[in-house]
């Protein structure tokens, strides 16, 4: 927690983001991705932060 987004690998951010929805609580891809950058520490918005954590709860998300 608390280092920049390039130092988690892509395993790690898909990792983290089953963890947040461990909890069976259905999330939208916002608030999933306000979840990540929560959980990650991260305080600084951007488009290129934005783009990566919503690619990896895009590529996370339970296929239905």
């Amino acid at each position: 927690r608390g280092l920049p987004l390039a130092a988690y690998g892509d395993d790690q951010l898909d990792e983290l983001a089953e963890w947040v929805r461990s909890d069976g609580v259905t999330r939208d891809e916002e608030t999933m991705v306000d979840e990540l950058r929560e959980a990650l520490g991260l305080t600084r918005r951007g488009v290129q932060t934005d783009a990566v954590l919503r690619n990896v709860v895009r590529r996370t998300s339970p296929q239905p």
